[in-house]
């Protein structure tokens, strides 16, 4: 093995070459031991490679193990699993992000359930009836409220229709109406009765669909509400709306009535004055006077009656009870009414019969054309129950210290609804133009006042019987007096507006001195010139009303006896025990009446004159 090398000077020269010569051994074995070091560096540059690559892989292999672990313990629900942060590097930033990710996962978790948890509470105690049901109306969820409703168990309900806990006709509805609600299509509110045992109770329910995440209905999801109470109270605040508006229109029928009463009694002042008038008349035909009699009777009727309209709604003043021949008045009644039983229907083609079986009585209570009254809209009330005619019984009997009045007819009959409001002011059942609906009503406040009671006994197609218990009274019929008729003549001012009255009066008093005046200034000029004994005035007049004339006389002179009188209601009314006012007379009055009235002025006028003398 040889080796040569040029060989130079200082200055880089090549002066010549040098030969390095060895032997083939001495190569030979350089040469080996090269090749050992070599193999020897080579296996040591393997092996330091194969140990650094193993702590590069397991470096990187060891996080992504444990975040594949931590992976499937996060799958498992083991949200609380955390990754060791090894590096701040890619491995590093990776564990940091799963570490994040399972965190907010947990905290996404928490959040759920507490939601839930607020849900189910919710949902179990909410007072209100809670529900789920799939596509079908099968209910798939109840809360409390639902089933302690319905009085059963969830497990007993689950998987059941929603109509099967329905009515029958309510199911029906609601089936019918579902079938026009398409998924997605907002769903109405709705009310249907749930049954509970045999008890329905009416619920009012909103509901809406259950979608999923393609927005597909899969269920339905209603908060009901029972309502039952609520429609009690609505019902009740109808019923009170109902019974206020007929108060006001009580009142207004109240004021309206008092006003036609007034005049209507003026008129009948005339009408009763001019027939008692012919009454007295003896150089008129026995027939004649009789017509005025009946004129008579029947006119003081039509005045009671206007009375009881006016005092309607008030209670009777049961200081002016009198006794009463109960069958008497029925009779008369139903001669009177004959016209509405028996002319009116024979016009149209129907026949109506009154059959009266009527005992003997004593005597009840009553009170002016009470009882009048109430028969004659006992009457009317089964002649209007009876469009293809029939028969109206009238019956009575006396029984251990009361008569009984039944009333009954082979008419329509009532339903329960209709027998439950009979009595009620304004209610009716006839036609606008048939009947107020106060005819009943009036009937059952004359019985209570009198104090009797009234029962109904009514079936569909039936017919109807009324049956009246009153009370009976020893005491007998009110007979007229005499006694009481003035023995002296008196001088009396009778002052009206009516030209009927003042034509009216002096013939009806020729036993005294009458003189008449139309206005009240003028007969206060009169009373200063001329001294009567009594001054009789209406009350409402135009200028000076009758109110003013009686004071300015009672100022003038004290001694002269005042006689007021109208047609309004006397009672609560500012004339009522007025100071000025010595008497007062409601129109239409008679001669007996009005000569009770004098007769205590003459008694006054005579005590007046004994004391002058003494």
């Amino acid at each position: 093995m040889s080796l040569q090398h040029p060989l130079t000077d200082l200055g880089g020269t090549v002066q010549g070459f040098y030969l390095l010569q060895l032997s083939y051994d001495r190569a030979i074995e350089f040469l080996n031991t090269a090749e050992k070091l070599l193999v020897v560096l080579g296996a040591s540059v393997l092996l330091l490679a194969a140990i650094i690559s193993f702590v590069g892989i397991r470096r990187i292999t060891e996080p992504l193990n444990a975040l594949v672990l931590g992976t499937k313990k996060i799958a498992e629900g083991h949200l609380n699993t955390r990754i060791d942060k090894t590096s701040h590097d890619e491995i590093g930033e990776l564990a940091e992000s799963f570490n994040d990710m399972s965190q907010t996962l947990q905290r996404s978790l928490d959040a759920l359930s507490e939601s839930e948890s607020r849900y189910r509470d919710l949902f179990d105690n909410a007072q209100d009836i809670v529900y789920t049901t799939d596509t079908d109306m099968r209910l798939t969820s109840l809360n409390k409220a639902a089933l302690a409703l319905l009085g059963k168990t969830e497990a007993e309900l689950l998987g059941k229709s929603l109509y099967d806990v329905m009515l029958p006709e309510d199911a029906e509805r609601i089936r019918f109406e579902e079938k026009s609600i398409a998924g997605g299509i907002s769903r109405p509110t709705v009310e249907f009765s749930l049954l509970r045992g045999n008890e329905p109770r009416q619920i009012e329910v909103v509901s809406r669909w259950i979608l999923s995440s393609d927005q597909q209905p899969v269920g339905v999801h209603g908060i009901g509400r029972d309502v039952h109470e609520r429609n009690e109270r609505d019902a009740a605040e109808r019923h009170f709306r109902e019974q206020l508006h007929q108060a006001k229109k009580l009142r207004v029928l109240g004021e309206m009535a008092a006003g036609v009463a007034h005049n209507f009694n003026n008129l009948l002042t005339g009408v009763l004055g001019y027939a008692e008038l012919m009454t007295l008349n003896p150089e008129l035909s026995e027939q004649v006077r009789g017509n005025a009699t009946r004129i008579l009777v029947s006119g003081k009727r039509c005045s009671e009656i206007v009375r009881r309209i006016q005092t309607f709604g008030r209670p009777i003043d049961l200081t002016e009870i009198v006794p009463m021949d109960l069958n008497h008045t029925i009779e008369e009644t139903i001669d009177i009414t004959r016209p509405r039983w028996k002319s009116r229907p024979e016009r149209e083609g129907i026949k109506i019969q009154i059959d009266t079986r009527l005992s003997p009585l004593p005597f009840v209570r009553s009170t002016a054309s009470a009882w009048e009254e109430v028969i004659s809209n006992l009457i009317v009330n089964s002649v209007d129950a009876m469009p293809l005619g029939g028969t109206i019984t009238i019956t009575t009997a006396g029984q251990e210290g009361q008569v009984i009045l039944k009333v009954r007819d082979s008419g329509t009959g009532m339903d329960e609804e209709t027998k439950a409001r009979v009595f009620e002011p304004f209610f009716s059942t006839k036609e606008s133009d048939r009947g107020t609906g106060l005819g009943l009503s009036t009937v059952w406040a004359l019985v209570q006042n009198l104090g009797g009671r009234i029962e109904l006994e009514s079936q569909l197609g039936e017919g109807t019987e009324f049956t009246i218990y009153i009370p009976t009274t020893q005491d007998s019929a009110p007979v007229e007096s005499e006694a009481d008729l003035p023995i002296g003549r008196l001088h009396i001012l009778v002052i009206d507006e009516d030209s009927a009255v003042r034509d009216f009066l002096p013939p009806l008093l020729k036993a005294h001195h009458v003189d008449t005046e139309a206005g009240g200034r003028a007969a206060l000029r009169k009373i200063e010139t001329t001294d009567y004994d009594v001054v009789i005035s209406d009350w409402t007049m135009s200028g000076m009303s009758g109110l003013d004339v009686v004071r300015h006389v009672k100022q003038m002179k004290p001694h002269i006896f005042t006689i007021l009188m109208t047609g309004w209601e006397i009672k609560n009314s500012i004339i009522e025990d007025h100071l000025d006012i010595d008497l007062t007379i409601s129109k239409p009055f008679t001669q007996s009446s009005l000569n009770k009235a004098l007769a205590k002025a003459d008694e006054i006028r005579r005590n007046h004159l004994a004391g002058d003398q003494g």
